[in-house]
């Protein structure tokens, strides 16, 4: 491509020499060599247009990828410097939970708190509120802020979750981790969360996931 351009280049400038010797040195230039710089000339006038409105398009494309990764750490950053206090035992911010799912997975949790004072909360966030990198780290401070579990006992689960990031975290209070190991955790995940998740079936897989807790937790 560069060859190309480059003879373009030298054809032009046969036309550039006769207008500056203002047609008194175009009298030894055959017509066929007058008509193909005419038509290179309009060759490259073409590709140059292809690309700039290239570059343009590149330039644009870059701009608005930036622009989108700067938005949503502002408002990712945003929604962190002002965690919402929780409204119950399902907070659902990525709205993939309907209405009647939200109400069973409550019942199933405010039951079991009732029964052993263990506290289980969910947590579910999307693209716009968190990034994958710093997922994890907000999951921890609002299990903080929110204080879920009971204060003298520290036992309290938070589950995380982000469909559109594709990750779960479960923070679990201290007084947790004595009956119930990361690899306990990890174990139930595996079997109960994945499968449906990879379905696209939230709700289920988190259903499944708490009635595993529950049945762990009661040993």
């Amino acid at each position: 491509m560069l060859k190309n351009i480059e003879i373009l280049t030298i054809d032009i400038s046969v036309i550039f020499l006769d207008l500056f010797m203002g047609g008194g040195g175009v009298a030894d230039i055959k017509k066929s060599t007058t008509m193909k710089s005419k038509k290179c000339f309009r060759i490259l006038v073409a590709v140059l247009c292809i690309s700039l409105f290239a570059c343009g398009q590149s330039t644009n494309k870059q701009t608005n990828t930036e622009m989108n990764s700067v938005n949503t750490h502002v408002s990712s950053k945003k929604f962190a410097d002002n965690i919402p206090n929780p409204t119950g035992y399902v907070n659902d911010y990525e709205k993939i939970f309907a209405d009647n799912q939200k109400i069973i997975l409550d019942s199933l949790i405010r039951a079991f708190e009732k029964q052993t004072t263990i506290e289980i909360a969910i947590l579910t966030l999307d693209s716009s509120q968190t990034t994958a990198l710093e997922f994890d780290d907000l999951v921890l401070k609002i299990a903080k802020k929110w204080g879920v579990g009971k204060k003298n006992k520290d036992n309290g689960i938070l589950i995380g979750l982000s469909s559109s990031l594709r990750t779960m975290r479960i923070q679990n209070g201290f007084g947790i981790e004595k009956v119930l190991t990361n690899e306990d955790t990890q174990k139930i995940i595996n079997i109960y969360c994945i499968p449906q998740f990879k379905k696209g079936d939230y709700f289920e897989g988190t259903k499944q996931f708490i009635l595993a807790l529950i049945d762990k937790l009661k040993q």
